[in-house]
């Protein structure tokens, strides 16, 4: 069976264009339509594998769309996902999210790969343990044929897919290609589907079977003796700018993911695309030559931000008039630089009373738990001057500020009215979390 490329047909407003751009970089072959009439002149027209039609794109609604394409012979098997501020009527709701965007448009294309299989494909389930990755995909390999090996693992959820016999393409998550597959074929535990029928993705991998099963065997050994080299429990940043290191890519974009962080092993490996093996191994070498070094302070954050007298002056501060649990006041994180700003906060949230918010850049991005029923709200605001109404909505109620870097924008923020303001540095930003409550305490204490 020729590997094809699934077709996508998407009618969006304006402010989800970049669903589209985000489903091309995935490997889908992607038809834009204005609004739904031309959606379903594209449909007629090319057939496309799925329909993403946004409630509010115009001319035809998600309801007439949908009635006339089952009225078509072609399109009545075609999945038409929707989108809409209601969960309840639509498919998605509004915001979208990359992720579950992903998600609902695989799991509608599986579904409906299975639907129209027929018989002699019937899909096969069963748990890792007994049968490695390996083994099951070896009758696929044989027979020189196609399909797809859904894994659902502790490192997450992949797939595996294989056109005429050689394996086209592997995602685990966030990962793409080598990286995703070399992870996948190590799996041992979890359950699987085997779909032996499907469209295939683009080629993202292109060395023979054969090859890659002995590979990822290889990498998987070698990567556990070369972790072994590194320092248990220790964050590692970098000792050099990038910029001043003649460097192949692999090093530079090492450089770069360490300078001004600090990260463990694992969070460098996660952080890049590249297979683990060729990034630990990189690491290692730059490590070696004092390119790397260990950052100063713990892995984790576990002393406690406050001591039982602060946090009861805080209480008494904050507090007047709430209720145990509920968040007393907000605190704000700024700088001028959001990289600054986003590295000051991954090194925050490695405290245990840090408890960061999911896919938040700026607004409540975490939640400050001091013990005892006192929260606070940690809000970053959005920089640049189109954003000025939204920072000084957002502001409101903030009773201090974390500077992260410079901060010459934000100098409002500490006189109007006058709020404490501690600089902190990104690596280690705790220190200063802990002298702006201080502050925030002896405000109380004085009184």
């Amino acid at each position: 069976m020729r590997a094809q490329v699934p077709t996508l047909l998407l009618a969006l407003t304006p402010g989800e264009a970049c669903v589209a751009s985000f489903l091309r970089e995935k490997g889908f072959r992607v038809l834009l339509a204005a609004h739904g009439a031309e959606a379903l002149h594209l449909a007629v027209a090319q057939t496309p594998d799925l329909v993403l039609f946004d409630e509010e794109c115009g001319v035809l609604d998600a309801e007439s769309f949908s009635r006339i394409v089952r009225s078509n012979a072609r399109l009545s098997k075609v999945p038409v996902l929707t989108i809409g501020r209601d969960p309840r009527l639509a498919t998605l709701a509004k915001p979208l999210h990359h992720d579950r965007v992903i998600q609902a448009v695989e799991a509608a294309l599986a579904h409906a790969e299975t639907s129209t299989a027929g018989r002699g494909a019937e899909v096969t389930t069963g748990v890792l343990g007994p049968l490695s990755t390996v083994d099951l995909l070896q009758p696929i390999r044989s027979q020189r044929g196609s399909g797809k090996l859904v894994l659902r693992t502790p490192a997450g959820d992949g797939t595996i897919w294989v056109g005429e016999g050689e394996i086209v393409d592997a995602r685990l998550g966030r990962y793409w290609g080598k990286k995703a597959l070399f992870r996948l074929l190590s799996s041992s535990e979890g359950s699987f589907e085997l779909h032996p029928v499907g469209k295939l993705p683009s080629r993202r991998i292109f060395e023979p079977f054969d090859f890659l099963v002995l590979e990822a065997a290889r990498q998987k050994d070698e990567l556990a003796e070369q972790l072994r080299h590194f320092p248990e429990g220790k964050r590692l940043t970098a000792a050099v700018d990038p910029k001043s290191v003649p460097a192949k890519p692999s090093l530079s974009w090492l450089l770069e993911r360490l300078w001004g962080d600090a990260l463990t092993v694992q969070e460098i490996v996660d952080s890049l695309h590249l297979p683990d093996l060729e990034v630990v191994t990189t690491l290692l070498s730059a490590y070696r030559i004092g390119w790397v070094q260990v950052a100063p302070g713990p892995a984790t954050s576990s002393e406690p931000l406050v001591s039982t007298e602060t946090r009861r002056l805080l209480s008494r501060r904050l507090g007047k008039g709430a209720h145990r649990g509920q968040v007393l006041a907000k605190i704000a994180l700024v700088g001028d630089d959001p990289d600054l700003v986003a590295r000051a906060l991954r090194s925050l949230s490695r405290s245990p009373q840090v408890h960061l918010h999911a896919r938040a850049h700026w607004g409540t991005v975490a939640t400050v738990d001091l013990g005892e029923g006192v929260l606070l709200d940690l809000v970053a605001l959005p920089p640049g001057e189109e954003f000025a109404p939204l920072a000084l909505f957002l502001s409101r109620g903030v009773v201090g500020a974390l500077l992260a870097g410079a901060a010459e924008a934000w100098k409002w923020l500490d006189s109007t009215p006058p709020r404490p303001a501690v600089e902190i540095l990104p690596l280690d930003p705790h220190s200063g979390l802990r002298a702006l409550l201080g502050r925030l305490a002896e405000g109380e204490a004085a009184r």
